[in-house]
């Protein structure tokens, strides 16, 4: 027995601690807590480091969002075009989370997620050298690609490492992403304005040194997770096989509930940048969006996005440590709902007798928004795993990067929405497509009642009987 794997210290205590003493008494008394203490330490090292990572990583995520106006001013950009970069971003974030996962589980292996924190910060290093829309694409394709294969690779580590409080783990690796996005939506804007001085190309050049960052975390994720084992050794023959087909089942529904919610995130990310812009516009009594106005915007913009990110982390750490799975189902039709009618009030924060009012009252309904659209995600991912313990790589990467993929058409939607039917009309279609995201879940049922749609058994990740012995259903 590897006693340096968490995994396995953790099924020594619960099933047997007569094990854990007599594999430890050369080097402790036999006392199965005190046996463990060096390597529960190294354990919340490795979990810690990963954590922090993933912060950093999230922090280069969010830097085309919050300055897409800025971009679209200095690269002489459609609105279109930028919607269309926040798009790609998406798109490829999503795509090559599945794929990474799957090779992660095949070869046993961290490195795809290691090497994916570098690619993250490219975007930080060469956004103020491109020149053309082109190489924009390519350099959000990179940087974008970068952060998908770190997420699934990441997630999976940290459940394994978390133990058996595998929710409480995902939660607070869930928000550190949270707050390493609203660092950098509220940095970057600063960052560069503050060095450009109205000088954007000066000011995202400047960009670059945070590239140093980057090296500097991959290395340290490296040394936590690089050598970490990769399969879940008990997952082996536990599933029976009459439940697998049960299992994918509701792994699909919450994926679906993931993807819509998702869209919704994407698209009110491009809804809240048009909204600083239309205030920006109308404060100043102006007739176009001249670059200093699309500035003024930008540094609006970014607290707004980070309260939609508050609101999904801080909903997502009190989910993790007080929701038990009896009642995960009943959150994942109750918090979309509340998000709906945030994003159908989002409109009235406008024109309100002050700028300053406008901009509390957007950002109290953004806060909100987050609950609705992203506080699940970890409870989510924490039970895609439990459903699929042999393969926790792809079912993070299915709750992630799969789901994200779909959310590619949220802000091309968007836009069009608000082009076409004006800002207020595409606030409520988004938020209809919120509360579809709750009723969604209603679906998810019991496997071994054969019942579906509402009135069926309470489905075991959310209710009921559990798929999983109680010792092991966080493992």
């Amino acid at each position: 027995m590897n006693l340096k794997d968490p995994e396995t210290e953790q099924f020594a205590n619960v099933v047997s601690p007569t094990i854990t003493a007599r594999h430890t008494m050369s080097i402790a008394p036999i006392h199965p807590e005190i046996a463990i203490t060096p390597f529960a330490a190294q354990t919340s090292f490795r979990l810690g480091a990963v954590i922090v990572c993933h912060a950093v990583v999230d922090f280069f995520s969010f830097l085309f969002i919050p300055l897409i106006s800025v971009i679209e001013g200095h690269l002489k950009l459609t609105p279109a075009q930028g919607a269309m970069v926040i798009a790609v971003g998406s798109i490829c974030s999503g795509l090559i989370q599945p794929t990474t996962a799957w090779i992660c589980d095949r070869f046993n292996t961290r490195l795809p997620g290691v090497l994916g924190l570098l690619c993250a910060g490219f975007g930080a290093l060469l956004v103020g050298q491109v020149q053309t829309f082109g190489q924009l694409l390519l350099l959000q394709v990179i940087a974008s690609a970068g952060v998908g294969a770190f997420h699934p690779v990441a997630a999976a580590a940290t459940g394994k490492l978390g133990g058996s409080r595998r929710s409480l783990a995902l939660s607070g690796f869930y928000m550190a992403g949270m707050l390493g996005g609203m660092s950098g939506n509220v940095m970057f804007p600063v960052w560069v304005q503050g060095v450009g001085q109205g000088n954007a190309g000066v000011g995202l050049r400047s960009l670059a040194w945070a590239m140093i960052g980057a090296v500097v975390f991959t290395i340290v994720l490296q040394v936590a997770i690089g050598r970490l084992d990769h399969k879940n050794r008990r997952a082996h023959g536990e599933v029976p096989p009459p439940h697998i087909p049960h299992r994918w089942r509701s792994v699909w529904l919450l994926y679906a509930g993931n993807a819509v919610r998702f869209t919704v995130n994407s698209s009110m990310m491009l809804l809240v940048a048009r909204w600083t812009e239309m205030e920006a516009v109308a404060r100043a009594g102006s007739l176009e969006l001249s670059d200093s106005l699309r500035g003024q915007a930008s540094i609006h913009n970014g607290p707004l996005q980070a309260a939609m990110q508050l609101g999904a982390g801080g909903a997502a750490m009190v989910a993790g440590a007080f929701v038990a799975q009896k009642h995960e189902r009943a959150s994942l039709v109750l918090c979309p709902l509340l998000g709906a009618l945030a994003i159908a009030l989002f409109p009235l924060t406008r024109g309100l007798d002050s700028a300053t009012a406008s901009l509390v009252a957007a950002g109290i309904v953004s806060v909100i928004v987050g609950i609705g659209s992203g506080a699940l995600v970890p409870m989510t991912i924490g039970m895609a795993q439990r459903l699929l313990p042999d393969h926790t790589s792809l079912a993070s990467g299915l709750m992630l990067g799969g789901a994200w993929t779909v959310a590619a058409i949220g802000p091309p939607l968007a836009q069009l929405a608000v082009k076409h039917t004006g800002f207020a009309n595409a606030c409520l279609m988004i938020g209809a497509l919120t509360a579809a995201s709750g009723v969604l879940a209603l679906w998810l049922r019991c496997p071994e009642s054969g019942e579906g749609g509402p009135g069926g058994a309470a489905c075991p990740v959310v209710g009921g009987t559990p798929l999983l012995s109680p010792e092991r259903a966080d493992s």
